[in-house]
């Protein structure tokens, strides 16, 4: 059986499938609260959730975000681009009639359509949707390094002895200096929402002396970011760790979870505490938290491979973007109009070039 929702009922219907998500083990991006709060912020774009059934229960399921735009069905994930996804379904089989149920319900939307889904972690289920898809396309757009905790295995399992050494040596500098540094975990929405200003002012500092830009100095971005905290913080799965030195906000790292999956959203060091290598410190907390968890099997770092993830990892997901296309015409107007995209612009807020918004919807009973 298949079901398809659109609109706020796509959303209220993903609020009920949060068992379903934690047993698959989805993203915290892919779900409630997030994916709502990604959808407030994009408003031009249309939730769309499909679900297939079985025996009266939910065995695979996609949140879907589209549109309307230049004579076409544009179909994104239901997030942003920039973090990694999993095709939610029980297994190959299941994901198979996921995929011809997609295909589907836009083809009833629209004979021409295109679809993109970034930063799919790789296996069985996403390579079982990806042949439902007609023309489709898919290419390794990056890797998620993780550490799968295994019952009974040490701390140092999951820690190089290297990041261990330097996180000693960070305690030891600062407390030589006279400012100790002095971990702590928040998991209180009222507190979460009182250092939050702090937290926005280390991530942007940051990003402009390791990029000489920081995304957060948009305040559309900014915003983003915090109704993603608090939206998490309100439901019990936001965990914020604050690192303090001499009453300064030294590092901190921003942890969702689903289910038994803990997702590194944000994990900075503030440009003043980088000669005591706090980062580092950081990081190694947030294993140390996730491991002494009975119920958290996994940690992700999210997209992107760096160092530090590597040293915090025990495998890398690899990640693949996925594309498909109702017809040769309509593959060849969307090629010609995502050249003309990215000779307009170099980039946009999730990371990948887009059109702007059009304020275009399918329909009231299917706005995406």
């Amino acid at each position: 059986m298949i079901r398809s929702w659109c609109g706020a009922d796509a959303l209220a219907r993903l609020a009920c499938l949060d068992d379903f998500h934690a047993g698959v083990v989805a993203p915290p991006g892919q779900v409630l609260p997030g994916a709502a709060v990604w959808s407030d912020y994009h408003a031009s774009w249309t939730p769309l959730l499909v679900e297939a059934l079985e025996c009266g229960e939910t065995v695979a399921a996609m949140g879907l975000a589209v549109r309307r735009w230049r004579g076409m069905i544009e179909a994104r994930r239901l997030g942003p681009d920039d973090e990694e996804m999993t095709v939610a379904a029980a297994g190959p089989t299941e994901a198979t009639v996921l995929g011809r149920a997609v295909c589907s319900r836009l083809t009833e939307a629209d004979r021409h359509w295109t679809l993109r889904l970034a930063n799919v972690a790789g296996g069985p289920t996403s390579e079982a949707f990806v042949r439902t898809l007609p023309r489709a396309k898919a290419y390794v757009s990056g890797r998620c390094p993780q550490a799968v905790f295994v019952p009974g295995e040490p701390l140092g399992r999951y820690v190089t002895r290297k990041m261990r050494d330097n996180a000693h040596r960070a305690y030891n500098l600062a407390a030589a200096a006279g400012t100790p540094l002095v971990p702590c975990w928040v998991t209180d929405p009222d507190e979460i929402q009182e250092v939050l200003p702090d937290v926005i002012e280390v991530h942007r500092a940051r990003n402009q002396q390791a990029r000489g830009y920081a995304i957060l100095d948009s305040p559309a971005e900014a915003s983003q970011f915090r109704a993603q905290v608090l939206a998490h913080a309100r439901t019990g799965t936001a965990h914020l760790l604050v690192i303090r030195g001499a009453d300064e906000l030294a590092a901190f790292s921003v942890c969702f979870t689903n289910g038994r999956l803990m997702r590194v959203y944000a994990n900075l060091v503030s440009p003043q505490w980088l000669h005591v290598s706090a980062g580092t410190l950081a990081s190694v907390e947030v294993v140390r938290r996730a491991h002494a968890d009975p119920g958290i099997d996994v940690l992700s770092w999210g997209a992107g491979e760096s160092r530090y993830k590597s040293s915090c990892s025990t495998t890398t997901c690899e990640l693949t973007t996925i594309l498909g296309f109702s017809s040769p015409p309509t593959q060849l107007a969307w090629g010609a109009l995502r050249a003309r995209r990215r000779h307009e612009s170099s980039s946009d807020t999730d990371g990948c070039v887009e059109p702007q918004d059009v304020g275009n919807r399918l329909t009231e009973r299917q706005s995406p």
